[in-house]
């Protein structure tokens, strides 16, 4: 049968005096392994030895490199910057004190000390940086489990759905996985059937739910179904599958198979517009809820939304992130912004080109929000 012994902690003893030096390590010497060191110089040197120790009981009034220039090399190095450091002094004025602590020290003991003080005070510490470690270590597992669930969302994210017909479309995410979502498909009779959304929230816990959202906006597409019945569908999907802090701002669009008219719901979503060729343009605000907020929403059918479309005509449709595009005072860009941007590109021209006038305005390219602009031709 095997023991396993826990490890010790490792604590380091600076002080130019023998006598300290003698009374701090009979007091710890039974529970830690001690190393000491009777100057700055050598002490640096010590703590950045592998193993570091994992705490460093630091005198201050030293000849040559005072404990004050020894905390400050210890927290420039990369190697011992993280060990914690406890000044023990005889300087006991509140000012020594607060020096102390604002170099990065985690405690201060005057002299002439109490063993027991010390004891107590050492197991603390260390007792805390064993916690922080736990954490730390928690926290890293936590964010590679999240790079597997994105990626096992990137696989479960098929594109291979979409009908790009008649549509462009540029966008812009924060996270790995996109909160913002873009579905666009042809019914049997020809009719095409667009949505954009973006679900609250950014990461896995918001982007989970895009696969559920795709395959019922994709079957009930394929089966021609209704654009409001496809509406109710999703909103049941979401509101009894979902939990109640992901819902999703909306804009749903449907155009005609003779593609003379379009029915449009908005939910949510900061606006949507339709530019004619001569430069008219038909704004379509928010007329609904948000897709998964209640199970009543769309039982009645109402919040669509009529428009003819013209030859030259295109339907423009957004996301917040967007419209809240701040720049370098905060100022967001906003629906009259964004409609002065997109009525500067004809059909033919690189929608591309408009990411270099986001960024000019943002300052940036570091974008708070996801990003989706999209284009529907007559």
């Amino acid at each position: 049968m095997s023991v396993t012994t826990a490890r010790k902690s490792s604590i380091l003893i600076v002080d130019d005096a023998p006598e300290n030096l003698d009374i701090l390590k009979g007091a710890l010497k039974a529970d830690y392994i001690v190393r000491i060191a009777n100057s700055g110089r050598l002490a640096l040197r010590i703590a950045a030895h592998v193993p570091a120790p994992d705490l460093i009981l630091l005198d201050i009034m030293m000849p040559d490199m005072d404990g004050y220039e020894v905390m400050r090399q210890l927290r420039a190095n990369q190697a011992t910057r993280d060990i914690p450091v406890i000044f023990v002094t005889a300087m006991s004025e509140v000012i020594d004190e607060l020096k102390g602590l604002s170099l990065g020290a985690v405690d201060y003991i005057t002299k002439p000390f109490s063993v027991p003080i010390i004891q107590a005070r050492v197991r603390t510490h260390l007792a805390l940086r064993e916690a922080q470690a736990i954490v730390q270590a928690q926290a890293e597992q936590l964010l590679h489990e999240r790079d597997l669930i994105e990626e096992v969302i990137l696989q479960m994210r098929d594109a291979s759905d979409f009908d790009g017909r008649r549509i462009r479309h540029i966008s812009s995410s924060v996270d790995k996985t996109n909160g913002d979502v873009l579905f666009a498909a042809f019914t049997p009779d020809g009719r095409q059937i667009v949505l954009i959304g973006d679900i609250a929230g950014h990461g896995p816990a918001a982007a989970v739910s895009i696969p559920l959202i795709s395959q019922t906006f994709y079957d009930i597409s394929r089966q021609g179904g209704s654009a409001a019945g496809l509406l109710a569908e999703l909103n049941a999907v979401m509101f009894s599958k979902l939990p109640a802090m992901i819902y999703m701002p909306y804009c749903l669009v449907e155009i005609s198979a003779d593609r003379r008219g379009l029915t449009l719901w908005n939910g949510g979503l900061p606006g949507s517009v339709l530019i004619e060729s001569d430069g008219r343009r038909t704004p379509f605000t928010s007329t609904t809820f948000p897709l998964g907020v209640s199970a009543d929403i769309f039982l009645d059918g109402s919040g669509s939304q009529f428009a003819d479309l013209a030859d030259g005509a295109r339907l423009w449709l957004f996301t917040d992130g967007l419209t809240e595009l701040p720049d370098v005072s905060g100022r967001h860009l906003g629906m009259k912004g964004i409609i002065g941007i997109i009525s500067k590109f004809g059909p033919a021209d690189d929608l591309s080109a408009i990411w270099p006038q986001l960024v000019d305005y943002h300052g940036g390219e570091d974008f708070p929000d996801d990003i989706t602009l999209v284009e529907l031709r007559r």
